[in-house]
């Protein structure tokens, strides 16, 4: 037997048993490009949650940020960067973003809270005279 009949009577087979078992694998679907969200602009503020567009990418804030340029301030969540990247977008960021409750403003201040020093999460420890 040559090897075109070899290769032949491997593939019928092949087709034998995938009729057989009533299975046949499908390729895996491209998953297609989502629509990039609003572009981002230096002078919005933007609190945790909200998703902005730059250069073709969609990128989700980790907390309350502005000015913080996405393309250069993103990493993954726990890098200490204000952005993380969701990947590539499609479409020219018109649309599609989204701002959390608050309309992407830092909270408001306590009513009657006094105003903490500069240093107030440093590690020193005050004693009172």
């Amino acid at each position: 037997m040559n090897q075109n009949t070899r290769v032949r009577i491997g593939l019928v087979a092949t087709v034998a048993a995938v009729i057989a078992g009533g299975s046949l694998a499908a390729a895996p679907a491209i998953a297609a490009t989502p629509s990039c969200a609003t572009a981002w602009t230096a002078g919005t503020a933007y609190s945790g949650g909200a998703t902005v567009s730059e250069n073709g990418s969609n990128y989700t804030a980790n907390w309350w940020t502005q000015g913080d340029d996405p393309a250069t301030h993103a990493g993954a969540t726990g890098s200490g960067q204000p952005w993380t990247s969701t990947g590539a977008c499609s479409g020219t960021g018109t649309g599609g973003g989204t701002t959390p409750p608050g309309g992407g403003r830092p909270p408001p201040a306590r009513a009657g809270a006094a105003a903490r020093p500069a240093d107030w999460c440093s590690a020193r420890t005050r004693t009172s005279p």
